[in-house]
């Protein structure tokens, strides 16, 4: 189930009423804020309600009109959604009507076609939601004192928040890239938010290329090859390991080179590569200098 929130102004509540029935019907949640079920109620500071919708959500949907592009306020949960990294879905209910902070995006087209406008929002929603596989019944979901794993990805629940924080945070980095650690004391969690909860996430995001999970130990540029290497036989180039090392260690710009092959070489346009490293520490702990 994913969490959407719909921005609209108000003359165009009628259409963010079927896009929230859209969502509903497909067993999503929806967040409106004049809802009766779940918006916002008489006397609640609403500003503050707002700011915390936002901060939760999956996904922001924003049905443009030239109402819409007047609205201030829909202009602030756009730029606060978009500065939060949160997966901005603009679908267009005026002809010719483009919002300036989501000038570059596609548009799903409901003025056009709502029924094709429907569907690919939901597709896009499902993606989002439903990028971590399915759960055979009768596996044991508990993996004792070990870490949970992207396999055990359906059934690890109570981590949504965290989870969804670090995809915003890398989300909002936009093309700069760089590292973001995820700390906090041993044994409270941290491998299983990273495989379990956030490399799911944004594997299911079309905006990320994701490589497999690696563990520095006590060489980690070969695992790191590795992991790249995989990735790029998945998208058919074909490189070894012992290739794509040989980049890495051709000047400090070798990573930087071999995420721009891959991105290049994917049949999606993404918006950045993920390298998910656990136990990082061992970075300090066993690798030498």
């Amino acid at each position: 189930m994913a969490h959407i929130f719909i921005s609209y102004a108000s003359a165009d509540r009628p259409v963010a009423e079927e896009i929230a029935e859209w969502l509903r019907a497909a067993g999503h949640e929806p967040f409106l804020d004049h809802d009766l079920r779940d918006g916002i109620s008489v006397g609640e500071d609403w500003r503050q309600r707002l700011y915390r919708e936002l901060r939760q959500v999956d996904a922001v949907v924003g049905v443009v009109t030239s109402s819409f592009v007047a609205s201030s306020w829909c202009a602030a949960e756009v730029g606060i959604a978009d500065a939060l990294g949160c997966r901005l879905m603009p679908v267009r209910a005026e002809a010719g009507v483009v919002h300036p902070l989501m000038r570059d995006l596609q548009y799903a087209d409901y003025q056009a076609d709502p029924c094709q406008a429907r569907d690919r929002m939901l597709q896009t929603v499902r993606l989002l939601e439903d990028g971590a596989g399915t759960w055979r019944v009768g596996e044991n979901p508990f993996p004792g004192l070990e870490a949970f794993t992207a396999a055990f990805s359906r059934v690890f629940f109570g981590r949504a928040p965290e989870a969804r924080e670090v995809g915003n945070r890398l989300r909002a980095r936009g093309g700069t890239g760089g590292a973001l650690a995820i700390v906090a004391p041993s044994g409270c969690g941290k491998s299983s938010l990273l495989n379990a909860a956030v490399v799911p996430l944004l594997s299911s995001d079309p905006g990320w290329l994701v490589v497999p999970r690696l563990a520095p130990g006590s060489d980690p540029l070969p695992e790191l090859a590795r992991a790249l290497a995989a990735t790029a036989t998945r998208l058919g180039l074909g490189c070894s390991a012992s290739e794509v090392r040989g980049v890495l260690e051709g000047g400090a710009d070798g990573l930087r080179r071999v995420a721009d092959d891959l991105l290049a070489a994917s049949p999606v346009t993404h918006q950045g590569l993920l390298v998910p490293i656990d136990q990082a520490e061992e970075l300090f702990t066993r690798t030498p200098p």
